[in-house]
């Protein structure tokens, strides 16, 4: 798969810009992508994995399983990170510190 960054549709390339600007300059932050059918959303995943991905430094999530069939070697967030679908005000992430997860998101910057 060879990287197309600039075949992103103009309205997909402020967002494209603006989370690797996030992710490389280091200021973190959350992203949601929303948009109808045929708008391109996993054109630009697949662009943001494999421009992200030369790093070898950053992790991918989505968050369903169909979601996950879009990216190479897909990740579901709710079993990776043992998030709980039913949540209350006691609910929480049980990660331990120093596991392989807790080593995982220490590494991650998406």
């Amino acid at each position: 798969m060879m990287n197309c960054t600039k075949d992103l549709i103009v309205t997909r390339k402020p967002i494209y810009n603006a989370i690797v600007n996030y992710i490389y300059n280091w200021f973190g932050g959350f992203f949601f992508v929303y948009g109808s059918d045929g708008t391109r959303k996993t054109f630009l995943y697949t662009q943001l994995f494999l421009n992200l991905d030369l790093k070898k430094k950053y992790y991918y999530f989505a968050s369903s399983r169909i979601a996950s069939l879009f990216f190479p070697c897909g990740r579901i967030a709710h079993s990776n990170f043992k998030i709980i679908l039913k949540l209350d005000k006691d609910s929480c992430c049980d990660v331990k510190k120093g596991s392989p997860l807790a080593k995982l998101l220490n590494k991650s910057s998406l």
